[in-house]
């Protein structure tokens, strides 16, 4: 997590911290390549096995829903910026949020990408 927000807060008191990088290399990590190996063990009496045991899974942001709406993606999106450019089409713009908040094409990603390349090239570039 090393560009994001921890989540994880009770790990983040500066107790459990030191203690954890004083515990030697085996109790961080098994000779299986198991990962959190005493946190695992401590906490077996208490959450089943499905939980201890799955494979780490990211989280997914729920775009679809954030730009489900035609005024929070334009609140979002500048159409001025995109007009600037020669290899922007702002009526392509506009038709992809339409069929997006719409329902008719799931096209969250590809908002999310101009929104963020429009943030990207204001704070960098501008």
């Amino acid at each position: 997590m090393a560009n994001s927000t921890e989540g994880r807060v009770p790990f983040l008191d500066h107790r459990v911290v030191e203690f954890a990088y004083s515990l030697p290399r085996a109790y961080k990590l098994s000779n299986w390549g198991e990962s959190k190996k005493i946190l695992k063990d401590a906490m077996r009496p208490y959450l089943p096995g499905y939980i201890l045991d799955r494979r780490k899974a990211g989280f997914g942001m729920p775009l679809r829903s954030l730009f489900s709406k035609p005024e929070r993606v334009w609140s979002l999106l500048d159409k001025k910026f995109f007009g600037d450019f020669d290899n922007f089409s702002v009526a392509d713009i506009e038709r992809l949020v339409e069929n997006h908040t719409e329902g008719r094409e799931d096209d969250a990603s590809l908002i999310y990408a101009l929104i963020s390349f429009q943030e990207w090239y204001k704070i960098f570039l501008n």
